[in-house]
């Protein structure tokens, strides 16, 4: 796709996201004032995006998630009166119109001749990890279920102890489609209930995750999301420091080859956010982690 196509596609989406809004507040009456505290704005943001000075930028907002960004965007839906995904879909192109233009930005060759990547480790560099985490002040963590979570709880605790550190975790469902095909890659032995080998793994790490979080009532500051595809990556992002791995067959990702990727901004590193936050659009959550058994009952 050309730079002019990619600027269109934006501008297009753009357009058709705000006139859609703007046509649905004027059929409710429904005030710029009111689209700004549901959506977390200004109202000088909203009269920007009328009058077309500013394009919709809902994932920049202070702490904003893809969950929150499609809360917000639900939550105006109910305001204006209109079908439920309405406005989703429609900000969604947006998204996924700025995210490619910022993948397709060239990397100078000379600059970074490997596009972020600094190393490939043998399998996953625990120590590294937790050393990293104990200092973090962001994770972001995606895996089917996390075989490595009591060798990394010690680092988790310093990091929430600290106060600033932010966790985000997402996992497969234990009780999706997914969950049995992934049985079937690692190769578990005849005869062994593939559904309850990845459940059983998954229902353990969400035990994990629920005991630290309530340890030192850290709910506010740990989130777990559910997703109901197998991934392209699992990956461990501690602040700016990257780790994807690969889910090969009979073998777990983190006992495969790890990309360490440490250019922030960087092609690879782009290519990494991008997978996570559409696999966070498509994710469930955040989990009860109180009572996560139930919530994952329901939430099926």
């Amino acid at each position: 796709m050309a730079a002019t196509e990619e600027r269109d596609s934006l501008a297009s989406s753009t357009q058709a996201f705000v006139d859609a809004v703007e046509r649905a507040a004027g059929g409710r009456l429904v005030s710029r004032k009111q689209i700004a505290r549901v959506l977390g704005v200004s109202p000088n943001t909203i009269s920007n995006w009328f009058s077309r000075y500013a394009p919709p930028d809902l994932e920049r907002i202070r702490g904003a998630t893809d969950l929150s960004v499609n809360k917000r965007l639900s939550d105006l839906e109910v305001l204006c009166e209109v079908p439920t995904g309405t406005f989703t879909a429609l900000y969604k192109d947006i998204a996924d119109a700025r995210t490619s233009r910022r993948l397709k930005r060239p990397v100078p060759p000379d600059d970074d001749p490997h596009l972020g990547l600094a190393r490939v480790h043998r399998s996953f560099p625990i120590a590294d990890v937790g050393a990293r985490m104990q200092r973090a002040s962001r994770l972001r963590l995606l895996n089917t279920w996390f075989p490595n979570l009591a060798q990394l709880e010690q680092p988790l605790r310093v990091a929430l102890a600290s106060g600033r550190c932010q966790i985000e975790v997402t996992m497969l469902h234990p009780y999706c489609t997914a969950a049995v095909t992934r049985a079937s890659t690692l190769a578990y032995r005849p005869g062994t209930d593939p559904l309850y080998s990845v459940a059983g793994e998954i229902r353990s790490s969400f035990r994990a995750w629920a005991a630290l979080a309530e340890e030192f009532d850290f709910t506010d500051r740990l989130e777990v999301y559910v997703y109901p595809e197998m991934p392209a990556l699992a990956v461990y992002q501690v602040d700016d420091h990257i780790l994807a791995g690969f889910f090969l067959h009979s073998r777990l990702a983190v006992d495969g080859p790890q990309l360490e990727i440490t250019s922030a901004g960087s092609f690879m590193a782009r290519v990494v956010d991008d997978e996570l936050s559409r696999i966070r659009r498509g994710s469930s959550g955040p989990v009860d982690l109180a009572s996560w058994e139930e919530w994952l009952n329901v939430h099926l």
